[in-house]
């Protein structure tokens, strides 16, 4: 079985959703980004840490951790600004 790329993630909302979309349909129109790759709106999040090659096998007990350790915190909000992406 072939190792997973995981990460552990928060989803955003959906008016910053919204908000991103609207900025990114305004990118894909230009033609100075025509050689990016784009990604589809439903899976956008907020990346927390990169994980790496991982496998599936571990899944499971990773989730578990983090469940664990996060079970002692509310949860909050979080002011968002700025755009960037990755090469």
């Amino acid at each position: 079985m072939n190792d997973w790329r995981c990460f552990v993630a928060v989803p955003i909302g959906d008016q910053l959703r919204a908000a991103l979309s609207s900025a990114v349909d305004a990118w894909r129109r230009s033609l100075s980004a025509q050689d990016l790759r784009w990604t589809d709106a439903s899976g956008w999040h907020a990346t927390l840490a990169f994980l790496g090659s991982t496998d599936p096998a571990r899944v499971p007990s990773l989730a578990e951790a983090l469940t664990d350790a996060t079970a002692p915190f509310a949860p909050f909000t979080l002011a968002t600004g700025g755009l960037g992406g990755f090469p």
